[in-house]
């Protein structure tokens, strides 16, 4: 449950929506050199105002070792808006915690929290206890504050 700056709570699940195609094998590989180079993309512009709202959570696959190019454009155009972020991935391999050196340094903020699920517990009783676990301390940090 999210709060506003109001005191109301309100959840919102806002799609970011890359203009950019990326279907395919050709569309794979531009991912994977968009992301390795930090380039940025176009969004679809949101609704939600994100200011008035005390905790975002932001969530993302790993693209070639590094943050999803859609998701790094969100940070860098939204990212001083923010009140508070908390972050969330997913991945095959490994990098979750370079990921999210690099998603608090291009948000220019710290995370209250964050949590990886590996793309094979998707589903999974372990993805379960990741995602209490991650509310639980999203909680407590939005207690304490």
């Amino acid at each position: 449950m999210l709060k506003t700056s109001l005191g109301h709570s309100r959840r919102i699940s806002e799609e970011l929506v890359d203009t950019k195609k990326r279907a395919g094998v050709v569309g794979y590989f531009k991912c994977a050199f968009d992301a390795a180079l930090h380039r940025l993309t176009e969004l679809r512009p949101l609704s939600a105002q994100l200011g008035a709202y005390d905790l975002v959570v932001v969530g993302t696959p790993i693209w070639n070792a590094s943050v999803s190019t859609p998701i790094r454009t969100f940070l860098v155009q939204y990212g001083a808006a923010l009140k508070n972020v908390a972050f969330f991935c997913t991945y095959g391999g490994s990098g979750n915690e370079r990921l999210f050196r690099q998603m608090e340094q291009v948000c220019g903020r710290a995370p209250l929290g964050t949590m990886a699920v590996r793309d094979r517990e998707v589903g999974s009783p372990t993805q379960d206890v990741r995602i209490r676990e991650f509310v639980n301390t999203l909680q407590k940090a939005t207690a304490a504050r």
